[in-house]
């Protein structure tokens, strides 16, 4: 595949040279640096004939270029999810500027409050200006550049801010020659990888003539704020991560690509005639009913059609919300904006959701009918299902929950005489103290 990769003259962007160098030698690159994104324009000019698809450095230099170009391949961008984000902050941190103080860009308040909220931080709403926000109010992308510094710039003159954390490669240069502390959001490796596997995979499916692209956008759901389930993140990944094994082995069997755009977001690459051979034509997604039969969490799925990649996203994404709408572990199929099937595979609307209402229910009685606390129930609920297994020692209990053994203990008692478990032994104390109970927990989960 041929790949052209439009990137700033920055030697920090070698990772993008360096992961296709060593990880994908099917891929030849040609690289178009600028010192200005508007040179885009002129660097792309009859180059896109000699490719098949187009990666950017970000949005701004891909939103300029669509604005002034028509797209004849593929084309994509490296985006700044929060890990680019928190890497720059960390930066600020260690070089001593307070990180309570500093003046953003290109990010919305949502994620920038999700990661001050998991560093502890302040936020200041008026020291962020948003790329989303910038093209709301219809600000022209030919001086995007200025706009970003000017914003900065007046953020550091009138004395509030310590530094600045922005994507935006042209401010950065100005405020470097300003002497303003200044540091740059570069993309993650991990988003180099999938962005570059994403245009792999539609590359793959384009070459394929015999047959129509579809496209799998399968979703996995958050279980309900409210639900004890929510409250343990270890179990809610390890779900996760056994649904993904799923996905995965579907992927196998469609010879398709997967492409993970978030923890919980994949996409697979495949075609209708390998698609419909080995689903029986869409009869047998066995995926669906295993994720309910065996997951407390669930997924939702959308199947997207299409003559061109960009039709069968979108098509697929269409799919998602239709399902998302729905319940849970169905799929939508949509063929185009007037032929849609489904919901497949639901035999119960919302099936894993009242799963995790009867869990929490369930909880409840127990902890009422012994008088242990729904915290130390879902706890010990926990470690049984990571650990997968229902008999401990005392012992090793008190120390999967993070309490004495004497609290353990208490717990043990209340729960036997409410004939949740079973005294089956004892282990011989092999250091200072008393045996360890051998205790087998039944809590009819």
């Amino acid at each position: 595949m041929r790949l052209g990769i439009v990137i700033p003259n920055d030697s920090n962007f070698d990772i993008v040279k360096s992961i296709i160098d060593n990880e994908y030698r099917d891929i030849i690159a040609t690289f178009f640096y600028y010192d200005n994104y508007k040179d885009v324009i002129n660097l792309l000019s009859n180059k896109q004939k000699g490719l098949d698809a187009l990666l950017f450095s970000g949005s701004a230099p891909y939103d300029y270029a669509l604005h002034y170009l028509k797209p004849e391949i593929t084309w994509h961008y490296l985006n700044r999810y929060s890990g680019s984000l928190l890497k720059a902050v960390l930066q600020a941190s260690l070089q001593g500027y307070d990180i309570n103080k500093i003046s953003y860009d290109y990010y919305d308040e949502f994620s920038l409050a999700e990661v001050c909220k998991n560093l502890n931080l302040k936020l200041e709403y008026k020291y962020i200006l948003s790329y989303d926000s910038i093209k709301e109010r219809g600000l022209n992308l030919d001086y995007y550049n200025e706009t970003v510094f000017n914003f900065h710039y007046n953020n550091w003159k009138k004395g509030c801010i310590s530094c600045v954390v922005t994507p935006c490669f042209g401010a950065l240069k100005k405020l470097k020659e300003m002497n303003i502390p200044v540091f740059f959001a570069y993309p993650t490796a991990y988003v180099c990888r999938e962005t570059i596997n994403q245009i792999q995979a539609e590359y793959i499916a384009k070459k394929n003539q015999k047959s129509q692209i579809v496209i799998l956008s399968i979703e996995i759901n958050l279980p309900n704020e409210y639900s004890m389930f929510a409250k343990n993140e270890r179990l809610f990944m390890q779900d996760r991560n056994g649904i993904s094994s799923y996905i995965y082995a579907l992927a196998e069997k469609l010879e398709a690509t997967v492409v993970e755009p978030t923890y919980r977001n994949f996409l697979i690459f495949t075609t209708r005639e390998i698609l419909e051979t080995m689903t029986n034509h869409l009869q047998s997604l066995d995926i669906l009913h295993q994720v309910q039969n065996h997951f407390f969490i669930s997924l939702c799925m959308g199947i997207g059609y299409g003559n061109t990649v960009r039709e069968a996203k979108e098509n697929a994404n269409l799919g998602l919300i239709r399902a998302k709408n729905y319940g849970s572990n169905i799929a939508y199929v949509v063929y185009d904006s007037n032929n849609t099937i489904g919901p497949i595979g639901a035999n119960e609307r919302n099936a894993n959701l009242d799963d995790m209402d009867n869990l929490d229910k369930t909880i409840q009685m127990i902890a009422e009918k012994s008088e242990v606390s729904m915290q130390n129930i879902f706890k010990i609920y926990s470690i049984m299902s990571e650990e997968g297994k229902d008999t401990f020692t005392t012992k090793d209990l008190a120390i999967s929950m993070n309490i004495s053994r004497r609290s353990v203990d208490r717990v043990v008692n209340k729960l036997e005489i409410a004939g949740y478990l079973h005294i089956i032994g004892k282990q011989a104390a092999y250091d200072i103290g008393r045996p360890s109970r051998i205790i087998k927990i039944n809590f009819n989960l």
